[in-house]
């Protein structure tokens, strides 16, 4: 247990409405004295906000940087989005057309 109390980004102290003020005072100086620099939690009956505990999504996960589907491929970043359409070369501009929509 002290092992991955030293390695933890986050510790919860989980049940505290069932601990005294010293218990608490006390569980929680232990904690620190093996890791210092984590983050600790106080919680009851397991209630802790997911934003508390879980990591930031990575800009890739929420919005993705690339994809591809039947012949079209697409790429964003902040500023540009670029569509690439697989177009036969016999095509002239005048009979291309597409709608830009959300």
């Amino acid at each position: 247990l002290a092992e991955q109390v030293e390695k933890a980004d986050l510790v919860l102290m989980n049940k505290t409405d069932l601990a005294s003020d010293d218990e608490l005072r006390t569980t929680e100086q232990v904690v620190r004295a093996l890791n210092p620099s984590g983050t600790v939690l106080r919680s009851t009956f397991g209630k802790v906000s997911p934003i508390e505990i879980l990591p930031e999504i990575p800009h890739g996960l929420r919005f993705p940087d690339f994809g591809k589907g039947r012949n079209y491929r697409w790429a964003q970043n902040d500023q540009v989005v670029q569509i690439r359409v697989k177009v036969p070369a016999e095509t002239k501009s005048k009979d291309i057309r597409f709608n830009i929509g959300r």
